[in-house]
């Protein structure tokens, strides 16, 4: 028993004992009750749930649905943000329900699926959408033709371009091991270089050079520079840096084996053309394979 309970029954038997009247006792009686039992006789009322309101007034999803089918007539995809866009399921557009959702060229999910497992990416497509819709649909075409013409151009780098880009980080790095392993890597790019300029049909195989693996590259010594002049005394900077070196020495195997490679098949090609005309000009009979002639042709007589 509380200390509030203890002192409502000393004030309901004082007042028996001292007023003697019925009504005082009464309405201590039900004050008791009431203080006491009262919040228990209280009825729980059910809590109402309230019903979750829609993401997109009426007008926004009929604006999104008449842009989206016009957008579809002459399009493919719907670029919405960074690598996520949006593709009709069956190549023509019908509802939001039938849409999909890729991160490049890969398929995520349909957009009723990507609702439930990316909700708050789903909003933030919804929020895009919705601006999209009342966009002019001609700028943002013209706004998309940019970006790819600005994409195709970052894929035409050259192999001579990355040698240069190479060249000048080389300057601004100062640990000779790198620097060495980055000379190198120049001295192998120039021979591929030749190679891709005199072997036209070598241009396929040494595309992921200039696509891929350069580009890579330079994003990390980009990465290496800032490093090494902001956080050089970071206890996780020398791991780094041997690891760079590791990386670089990788690089140049790959390249030493991506000329041999090439040069090799180039080396089978021409003594197969050798090996061809040779035949060809024993089947003619322009080649004397006799011992006489061998020797004849040894003596110099």
């Amino acid at each position: 028993m509380n200390k509030k309970d203890k002192t409502l029954i000393i004030l309901f038997f004082l007042t028996i004992f001292s007023l003697g009247s019925f009504f005082p006792v009464l309405f201590l009686y039900v004050l008791f009750k009431y203080l006491i039992f009262g919040d228990s006789h209280k009825q729980v009322q059910p809590e109402v749930k309230k019903e979750e309101q829609p993401y997109l007034s009426t007008s926004e999803r009929a604006k999104i649905q008449e842009s989206l089918r016009e957008y579809f007539e002459e399009n493919d995809r719907l670029v919405v943000t960074g690598e996520i866009n949006l593709r009709p399921k069956s190549g023509k557009y019908v509802s939001l329900k039938d849409l999909q959702v890729y991160y490049g060229e890969d398929c995520v999910a349909g957009f009723q699926e990507f609702e439930r497992k990316y909700k708050d990416m789903y909003h933030k497509v919804l929020d895009l959408l919705v601006k999209f819709a009342y966009l002019d649909k001609k700028e943002f075409v013209k706004k998309e033709v940019v970006k790819e013409e600005v994409k195709e151009e970052v894929k035409q780098s050259t192999i001579a371009d990355f040698i240069e880009i190479i060249n000048q980080k080389n300057i601004e790095i100062e640990h000779e091991e790198i620097s060495n392993g980055l000379y190198q890597i120049c001295a192998y790019l120039k021979q591929i270089e030749l190679i891709e300029k005199n072997f036209p049909k070598s241009q396929d195989k040494l595309m992921k050079v200039s696509q891929y693996y350069l580009p890579i590259l330079v994003g990390i010594l980009e990465d290496y520079k800032k490093m090494s002049v902001s956080v050089q005394s970071h206890e996780e900077f020398k791991a780094a840096e041997d690891k760079l070196i590791k990386t670089i020495i990788l690089i140049n195997e790959a390249l030493k084996t991506i000329c041999t490679t090439v040069c090799q098949e180039e080396f089978m090609a021409m003594n197969a053309n050798m090996s061809t005309l040779e035949m060809l000009l024993r089947k003619d009979g322009l080649i004397d394979d006799s011992p006489f002639a061998k020797k004849v042709s040894a003596d110099g007589k």
